[in-house]
């Protein structure tokens, strides 16, 4: 009887002693902006990554740029995909917008396609080739942290 008061005497004291010190209640302006992997990584349901070589080109609608190897792409009723870049391209990321994807196929937008964007100022000139990586569908709620996450609304 004595080992069982005394156990929870310790239980009890640590608990009050980590109450203590422990901060106050953690805010979304407190936490930091989860990195691309971790938000690609948050779907706990899904026990593998189901990544695809191509998407139809009547599936997307838009497609933005994330950070200088990441693309997202938007289609109909909540459908979006990530595209990770085979290496990293563009530098000035957030003055560039997406221009054309060149593609081998006229219904699909394939792995080792190559996307051309916009040099940033008042002409209209290309920058840099850069070639896509495989397509990974994700949920509307990766999606929107991804948006947030390249400083889009």
């Amino acid at each position: 009887m004595r080992g069982i008061l005394w156990a929870t005497t310790l239980v009890v004291g640590a608990l009050t002693a980590a109450g203590e010190d422990a901060p106050g209640p953690a805010t979304d302006e407190d936490a930091p902006t989860p990195t691309v992997e971790e938000i690609l990584k948050a779907e706990p349901e899904e026990s593998e990554v189901m990544t695809t070589r191509c998407i139809g080109r009547r599936l997307y609608r838009n497609s933005w740029i994330i950070d200088p190897t990441t693309l997202l792409f938007s289609g109909r009723r909540d459908q979006y995909w990530v595209n990770t870049l085979r290496r990293p391209c563009l530098r000035d990321v957030f003055r560039r917008q997406v221009k054309n994807f060149i593609s081998r196929s006229s219904m699909h937008l394939c792995e080792r396609d190559e996307v051309e964007f916009l040099d940033p100022g008042g002409l209209i000139q290309t920058g840099p080739r850069c070639r896509l990586g495989r397509f990974q569908e994700i949920s509307a709620d990766q999606a929107q942290l991804l948006r947030r996450r390249g400083g889009l609304k």
